[in-house]
């Protein structure tokens, strides 16, 4: 049996997941200016992590749209066909079973 893990792992491209209203796929450069945008606001920023960069500038959007803590760890855009709406950011870690 594969673990979740060695799906993950082997996934070169994180999967595109569509709805009838919105879709969830990866980041993309051209994200960095809606991200920033949104992650620029205070009312969104004071909900974040303590260490949050404040203002939150394009190059902070641009680095986070590319960054990825390992392979498989990719960070995914849901979109009502607009602008970035969330940043789904999730760690996966080989302690917890699936």
């Amino acid at each position: 049996m594969t673990s979740n893990l060695q799906l993950l792992t082997a996934l070169d491209t994180p999967p595109t997941l569509a709805g009838s209203r919105s879709v969830l796929r990866a980041l993309r450069a051209g994200d960095a200016p809606a991200l920033q945008r949104h992650a620029d606001d205070e009312a969104v920023r004071g909900n974040l992590f303590e260490g949050f960069p404040g203002p939150y500038t394009l190059a902070d959007a641009q680095a986070w749209c590319g960054y990825r803590l390992e392979a498989t760890m990719p960070q995914s855009a849901i979109k009502d066909g607009r602008v970035i709406d969330r940043v789904v950011y999730a760690r996966y870690r080989q302690d917890i079973a699936a």
